[in-house]
């Protein structure tokens, strides 16, 4: 869609090669576009992350033993937000806190995403 501008045009006539041409005329009029689509790759991560920690699949991996004495729950190996959640959701009868903090930093995390692909997208129409 930039290709076809007006602009774009006369800086075919103007500008020396095609490099210049993309390095100033479409690379400025596309970063928008790529910061937004960033932002919305991140919100599908937060999301996708969040609903495999309760399948006790952590982001940072889990830590296991192999010996006769070990236990057969899993922990994650990083403190992240979701496995927070996942490892504490059974805790949820004694120790509530454990699990609605972390859901309360994803919940806030994901709002914020959302709220700043919304504004950029009005920015840009």
């Amino acid at each position: 869609m930039i290709l076809e501008k007006e602009f774009i045009d006369s800086a075919y006539t103007l500008s020396p090669s095609k490099i210049h041409i993309y390095l100033k005329h479409i690379v400025p009029n596309m970063t928008l576009q790529y910061f937004i689509t960033f932002l919305r790759i991140l919100f599908q991560t937060l999301i996708v992350i969040s609903h495999l920690a309760f399948f006790k699949i952590f982001f940072g991996g889990t830590d296991e033993c192999y010996g006769p004495a070990c236990e057969i729950i899993e922990k994650p190996v990083l403190p992240e937000l979701s496995s927070l959640m996942g490892y504490h959701f059974h805790d949820l009868s004694f120790a509530w806190w454990t699990f609605y903090a972390p859901l309360m930093a994803i919940i806030y995390m994901i709002v914020l995403v959302q709220m700043m692909v919304k504004r950029l997208e009005n920015l840009n129409h």
